[in-house]
């Protein structure tokens, strides 16, 4: 049994099948991706970074499911317990200080200016649970809502990665997990997937259907119930 998350960047072999020119589809959106913001150098140690991130999820997640502004001094208690899986590779030591507040302050009012003025959503679920199929466990997505922004109701998964890097296949397979399971919840395909990153104002957004095409010459209504039936019967392993 495995985790989305953890199948999303293990089992290379089986989604290089899957997803045959996922790498190409990678190389192409990094070329041009949609810039909504500066890069920002954050001012904290980077063995920190992990955090102060962490923090800033927290602390935007308040804002919009409750509307209700969280500080980071209060916010890092819920970001610890969020990191407490990977507390061997996340050093949590001291609370947060002044300039780590600081730092998770800017990349949480990036985040909420990405879902609310670049994006205009409705119905958003932070954190969405999603339940597992065969032997994955399931996952949370970061956001499911629906995107109101081009005067249509188009539903969409986001996951957020606030890293110093280019977006990864990893990131659009741990996206592509996420379809399949809701597929698998809800009898629906959703319409856009996005991976976002605050940290260096860069987001990758493309239409659910164009990306099954571009990398595997298929429509998304043929893959992701291919992909269910596969995952729901492929016993303890994949």
């Amino acid at each position: 049994m495995i985790s989305a998350e953890r199948f999303a960047v293990t089992s290379g072999s089986y989604w290089s099948g899957v997803l045959p020119r996922l790498e190409h589809f990678i190389r192409v959106s990094n070329t041009g991706p949609r810039v909504f913001a500066a890069p920002l150098l954050l001012r904290s140690s980077p063995t920190r970074h992990a955090f102060v991130t962490e923090t800033a999820f927290v602390m935007w997640k308040s804002i919009m499911t409750a509307a209700t502004n969280v500080d980071a001094r209060i916010a890092q208690y819920d970001a610890r317990a969020r990191l407490q899986a990977v507390r061997r590779q996340v050093p949590l030591g001291a609370d947060i200080s002044e300039e780590e507040q600081a730092d998770a302050d800017i990349l949480a009012n990036r985040l909420h200016t990405y879902f609310t003025e670049v994006r205009v959503l409705s119905d958003v679920s932070i954190d969405a649970r999603l339940a597992g199929c065969g032997p994955i466990l399931g996952g949370s997505a970061d956001l499911i809502g629906v995107d109101l922004s081009y005067g249509v109701h188009a539903h969409i998964i986001a996951e957020i990665k606030s890293v110093n890097r280019k977006f990864r296949s990893t990131d659009v397979r741990q996206l592509v997990t996420y379809l399949v399971l809701y597929f698998a919840m809800y009898g629906e395909i959703s319409d856009i997937m996005i991976v976002m990153n605050p940290l260096l104002g860069r987001s990758l957004e493309v239409e659910v259907d164009k990306f099954f095409e571009f990398a595997t010459g298929r429509p998304s209504q043929e893959v992701i119930p291919e992909l269910l039936f596969d995952w729901s019967t492929a016993g303890t392993s994949l």
